[in-house]
Parts: structure tokens; C-alpha cells; sequence
């Protein structure tokens, strides 16, 4: 006879499964609706035809033949918005170089932090306590110094910002896999002729390719949907990103529902690519530290 309680654990289980997925659901089946479905009562639950009218708004310039068809077709519901393939780009290099540079920067803090307990206690929290600073109580003073040195509105500007604020997360992911490994296998490595720094690329390192490709995963989630930094720093919209070019898709007060879920539509693929290319490691990377304390 079946587990009665195994059963409406199974059952909790699916309901929550479709509670979560029904926002992207929802995101991807407006993504492919015409304006008259977005907000329509009844709600359209499927759509009759996949439209691509609101990937068109995102991918051509206004006053092209292209966007003339569409808007000449449909008669409402588009803004004349620009082509939102630049802040596309504008996410992917922004979010890359900024968690190459966290996890390179947080990975060297993790491991002087645990080997050598650098700064002792105090370092560690400090670092995970920057995430407890509201974005605004950050972003003033930083907004007056980037407009003095030209970096406001810049790629590398709100990568630096970016980097700074996610970097903390590596430490904190970091720090418990360095204090995993054991002081003997890089004693050893040292004993064999290797230096320290070598023993720690060479060694080290690839012992702990699970925790940084975790870290890399969840630094880069955290710095491909940033809000608040790139709303404040992009205010010539030279460095937009996604997040922002969401925010903006309006028309005469009301949002431009179609195009803002073809964006969110598009925005979502790079972290699953990357967090399927990762999934294989991601699972001992995040159960690694648990271990500790059952031994």
C-alpha cells in the first residue's frame, strides 16, 4: 500500500512546480501574442498562432520597412523604441566581464581568507555585510565620483559596480570549499618543487572547478538581471541593459506587455544554456559544504 504521506508530499511537490512555472509560462506564451491578447478578459491562455510581430519591435529600428509593415498591420499597440539589440549587447558583456572578475577577485579572497585567515574574522564578515547596504546608500557617492572620472554610463563603470557588489557571494561560496581541501595535499605539492602560488593554480584550483563553476553561475544570475545599479548609472543610455529596456517598454502610460515578455523571453536563454553547461558539477558544488558537518 502506498505511503499515504509520500503521496501528498508528491502532490505539494507538482502544485509547486506549477506555480513557479507558470509566470514563464505566461511570459512566453504573451511573447508570442498580438496587442489585443495581452491583457484581454477572459485571459488567452493559448494563443491561436504564434505571432513574432513583438520580436520584430525588439530587433528593427524604427522607420525601417520592417517596422513600418508591422505597425502598418497591427495599427496600435507599439511605441517607436529603439532596437534593443545594442543593450543586449550591453548585458552580455557587462555581466560577463563582471563575473570573470568576481570570481576571479572573490576566489583569491576565499582562499587567503581561509588559509591564512587574513584579517581574521572581521575581514570575512565585512565582506558579506556589503550585501546588507541598501543599492541607493551605495550608488550616491559612487554616481558623484564615476561622472568626475568620465565612467558613469560606461561599460566598464557598471561592470566594476557590478563586480564589487556580487564579489561577496563568491567569498562567501569560496571560502567553504578552500576549507575542504586538506593543508597536506598543498604542503605536498610544495615538498615536490612547486611554489605556492603555483601549488595553488596547479593543485588547488582544479580541485575546486565545482565551487567556481557554481560561483560563476550565481554571480553571473545575480549580474545578468541587476535593476537598480543599471537604472541609476545608464542615465545617457549609452550602457542600458535589459533589465532597464524592460522597464521602459511603454506606451501612452500603459506597458508594451508583447515586447516586454519577447525580451524577458530572450533574456531567460543565456542562464539556462549556461546553467546546463554547468549542471553536472553544479549539484556537488552546492552540496560540497553541507558534507562538512556531517562528518
Amino acid at each position: 500500500m502506498a505511503n499515504p504521506w509520500k503521496i501528498v508530499r508528491t502532490v505539494l511537490a507538482c502544485l509547486a512546480a506549477l506555480v513557479a512555472a507558470f509566470p514563464i509560462y505566461w511570459m512566453a506564451s504573451t511573447a508570442f501574442k498580438l496587442p489585443g491578447q495581452w491583457s484581454a478578459y477572459p485571459p488567452v491562455w493559448i494563443p491561436n498562432e504564434l505571432r513574432f510581430e513583438n520580436f520584430v519591435v525588439l530587433f528593427s529600428e524604427p522607420n525601417t520597412p520592417l517596422r513600418e509593415s508591422v505597425l502598418e498591420a497591427l495599427g496600435r499597440g507599439f511605441s517607436a523604441s529603439p532596437s534593443a539589440v545594442p543593450n543586449i549587447i550591453n548585458s552580455v558583456i557587462i555581466a560577463v566581464s563582471a563575473t570573470v572578475g568576481a570570481v576571479f577577485i572573490g576566489t583569491l579572497a576565499a582562499y587567503t581568507i581561509s588559509r591564512h585567515r587574513t584579517g581574521g574574522l572581521f575581514t570575512y564578515i565585512f565582506i558579506l555585510a556589503t550585501r546588507m547596504f541598501p543599492p541607493v546608500a551605495i550608488a550616491i557617492p559612487l554616481i558623484v565620483v564615476f561622472s568626475l572620472i568620465r565612467w558613469l554610463d560606461t561599460h566598464w563603470g557598471l561592470s566594476l559596480i557590478y563586480m564589487a557588489v556580487s564579489v561577496a557571494y563568491v567569498v562567501w561560496i569560496m571560502k567553504t570549499f578552500f576549507d575542504e581541501i586538506p593543508r597536506d595535499i598543498e604542503d605536498s605539492a610544495v615538498l615536490f618543487g612547486l611554489s605556492h602560488v603555483k601549488a595553488f593554480f596547479k593543485v588547488v584550483l582544479p580541485i575546486v572547478k565545482n565551487g567556481m563553476l557554481a560561483a560563476s553561475l550565481f554571480t553571473f544570475i545575480i549580474n545578468w538581471g541587476e535593476y537598480a545599479f543599471a537604472l541609476m548609472f545608464t542615465v545617457g543610455g549609452r550602457a542600458t541593459t535589459i533589465p532597464v529596456t524592460i522597464s521602459q517598454l511603454q506606451l501612452g502610460g500603459g506597458y508594451q506587455y508583447g515586447p516586454m515578455a519577447a525580451l524577458g523571453l530572450i533574456a531567460l536563454i543565456p542562464a539556462v544554456i549556461f546553467g546546463y553547461i554547468v549542471q553536472k558539477y553544479l549539484v556537488v558544488g552546492l552540496t560540497l559544504g553541507a558534507l562538512k558537518g556531517r562528518r
